[in-house]
């Protein structure tokens, strides 16, 4: 091995990393404002709510081709919605589609820790357990807050499939029930 090459080599290199500039750059303002924007706990609860219903909700075991849900926050109605969409390889009759409707509407009640058969909130299934902080509580937090969270939250489910000659996907059935009820809406689109 030639030693005086290899230390040239190093050399030139080492000459020039001490002549390149060394950049150094800021936050944009776009950044700065993602960076300094708190999260709050309405958020962070909605994300794990989110990831909850993502993360364990198998639609193929209601006979869907593949399906899924986003949670938000309506701030004019004041509700938590989860809204479960859920696509069908084949048409299904309206009764098929509202059966299925309601069958995933009542099993994600009970993941929230309510009895669909009577509307009872579960203490200790409930969704307060998305918006609470992790190893301690708030002095802050209501006593009621797993009520008072239930009574904010509406789920709504569509059920999609393409009819005959369609290219795209149709409304087969909606339905909607607020998370302590045992009333189901049905409707033919969520609009």
């Amino acid at each position: 091995m030639n030693w005086s090459k290899s230390f040239q080599t190093i050399k030139i290199t080492a000459l020039l990393l001490c002549l390149t500039p060394i950049v150094f750059s800021e936050p944009n303002s776009t950044t700065r404002y993602l960076i300094n924007e708190p999260v709050s706990m309405m958020d962070w609860g909605i994300f794990k709510l989110n990831g909850f219903f993502q993360n364990g909700t198998d639609y193929k075991y209601y006979g869907a081709d593949r399906g899924g849900v986003n949670v938000s926050y309506r701030w004019n109605e004041n509700e938590i919605l989860i809204a479960h969409t859920m696509f069908l390889k084949n048409q299904a009759t309206t009764d098929e589609a509202n059966a299925l409707c309601s069958s995933l509407l009542k099993d994600s009640q009970m993941r929230l820790g309510v009895n669909p058969s009577t509307g009872e909130l579960r203490h200790g299934m409930g969704p307060e357990r998305f918006f609470v902080h992790s190893g301690y509580a708030s002095s802050l937090e209501p006593d009621d807050l797993n009520e008072q969270i239930a009574s904010i939250m509406r789920i709504q489910v569509s059920v999609m499939s393409k009819h005959e000659g369609d290219m795209t996907y149709s409304y087969d059935s909606v339905c909607e029930s607020k998370l302590v009820s045992t009333r189901v809406l049905f409707s033919e689109s969520p609009y």
